[in-house]
């Protein structure tokens, strides 16, 4: 990965290489599954605090929803639930929220949408597939 081939703080080729993330017309399901398989291995092996690994996430998480509407917490609220309960990963996005001056509250909503959503979709009203006999 080009974030372990460079030792430069300031990850610039890591800011190039990424920045197609969260385009203007991007496939936004399928970003925010790119980003949490990118950062589940970034942190991987990664202590607690990394600052490397830190600004990596946040580059992402900057790009992820840089041109998002009102919709922007549920794009990281999906990213959140992929994190599968990595507490070091979610308490980061947590604070790059607040850092970032960006309520809590509708990221959580979504969250919750999220881990709920999956079961419920495949039982809604009037989907249900029709038995074969």
């Amino acid at each position: 990965m080009i974030y372990h081939l460079r030792t430069d703080d300031n990850l610039g080729d890591f800011d190039a290489i990424t920045d197609f993330i969260g385009s203007r017309d991007a496939d936004m399901g399928a970003h925010v599954g790119a980003a949490a398989q990118f950062i589940l291995r970034l942190w991987r092996g990664t202590r607690s605090g990394d600052v490397r690994a830190g600004k990596a996430t946040g580059m992402l998480l900057r790009k992820l929803i840089r041109y998002r509407g009102a919709d922007w917490p549920i794009w990281l609220g999906r990213l959140i639930a992929l994190m599968g309960g990595n507490s070091d990963i979610v308490d980061y996005m947590l604070v790059w929220l607040v850092g970032h001056f960006l309520p809590l509250e509708p990221v959580n909503a979504a969250y919750q949408e999220s881990i709920i959503a999956p079961a419920s979709r495949t039982m809604a009203p009037g989907k249900r597939q029709k038995s074969r006999r």
